[in-house]
């Protein structure tokens, strides 16, 4: 699979000399989700996303993805760290995935978090760049 800006569909979010966050929440049951298929079933939700550095500019970036209560508890976490990539050796595209299981009743939005900046303080948006955010359901695996 490759990111969407090699297929010229798209375009990325891309940081700075400063940290540069961005961010969505996502209702689960406004985009068709059952409440009982949540709380007693717990599917599978897969989150990823693609990110890579400038070849000319080394970066920082960091994704976090919490499942949340209603009331904006955070039930489930999870983060990727601090992914630093070195000035030369960046370029590429790499995804970052995680698959949340097994999680408690009461999740109804997915919030998703990413950051990124340049660790050379250039001036311009020569840090890290994002794209393709995808949350997705799979079935309820058999038992």
């Amino acid at each position: 699979m490759f990111p969407l800006a090699m297929t010229g569909d798209c375009c990325c979010f891309a940081t700075s000399y400063s940290l540069c966050e961005a961010g969505q929440k996502v209702s689960l049951l406004d985009e068709g989700c059952h409440q009982h298929v949540l709380d007693n079933c717990s599917p599978p939700i897969e989150i990823s996303e693609w990110h890579a550095a400038r070849r000319d500019c080394g970066s920082v970036y960091q994704l976090t993805v919490s499942l949340m209560a209603e009331d904006d508890r955070v039930l489930e976490k999870f983060d990727s760290g601090s992914m630093r990539e070195e000035q030369w050796t960046g370029g590429a595209w790499s995804q970052v995935k995680h698959v949340f299981r097994n999680y408690p009743p009461g999740v109804r939005y997915v919030q998703f978090m990413h950051s990124g900046k340049d660790t050379q303080f250039w001036a311009g948006h020569y840090g890290q760049k994002m794209q393709g955010a995808t949350v997705r359901f799979y079935e309820a695996e058999a038992e």
